[in-house]
């Protein structure tokens, strides 16, 4: 968490990492896509939050809240994994494992946002900020696979890679979802990147703050 009062107004930002972890001796391989030119590569609103007493709203937090992510640093999204020598009769352990990460996250996310709408918003009182990473790490080895423009097939080793996961049910009302799936060596590194996009995150609204303040 990260927090800051000033003139009696108190602004708590909070980070939480969901994560499944997944063992596995056999390679997890996911397929990339890269996008046109022009085409918009991130949308924060597929990412899980909740706040209270915040008076800008997502689209003037996306910059802050796209930056440093993993989807942004990778300039690629994954839109599937298969599971390498995976007999076809067995449930995909992917699958569960995204599926459990955002059924985590959404139910923090709800429960966050109960609570803080108890009490009426008020633009006076504290602010608070809260965001949800769906993330499965990976105790094993992760690949990337894509077709070149010479017809040639890629793969290489990765430590990290984000999903694009489509998902509905009662507990997963957004539908859509970016998941994280990192491997162990890819861990710390990661950690880090997520640190200073928490802190991204928080010096814009702590700047939005200030200058909501002064106006």
């Amino acid at each position: 968490m990260l927090n800051n009062k000033a003139d009696a107004q108190q602004l708590d930002c909070w980070f939480h990492i969901i994560a499944q972890v997944k063992k596995t001796e056999k390679p997890w391989v996911v397929f990339k896509t890269h996008f046109e030119e022009g085409v918009t590569l991130y949308d924060a609103g597929d990412e899980l939050f909740t706040y209270k007493n915040l008076t800008c709203d997502a689209e003037e937090l996306s910059d802050a809240i796209s930056s440093y992510s993993l989807h942004k640093s990778l300039q690629w999204e994954a839109y599937g994994v298969h599971e390498s020598f995976k007999n076809p009769d067995t449930p995909s352990g992917w699958y569960s494992a995204c599926i459990t990460a955002c059924k985590a996250a959404e139910h923090l996310r709800l429960s966050a946002h109960n609570r803080l709408n108890v009490i009426p918003q008020n633009p006076s009182s504290d602010i608070e900020f809260d965001f949800y990473k769906p993330v499965v790490i990976l105790d094993g080895i992760l690949l990337a696979t894509e077709l070149s423009k010479d017809g040639i097939i890629d793969v290489d080793e990765l430590p990290a890679a984000s999903l694009r996961f489509y998902y509905s049910s009662q507990a997963c009302p957004s539908e859509q979802y970016h998941i994280d799936i990192v491997t162990l060596q890819g861990l710390e590194s990661y950690i880090s990147m997520c640190e200073a996009r928490h802190e991204a995150i928080f010096d814009r609204i702590n700047k939005h703050c200030v200058n909501a303040r002064r106006e």
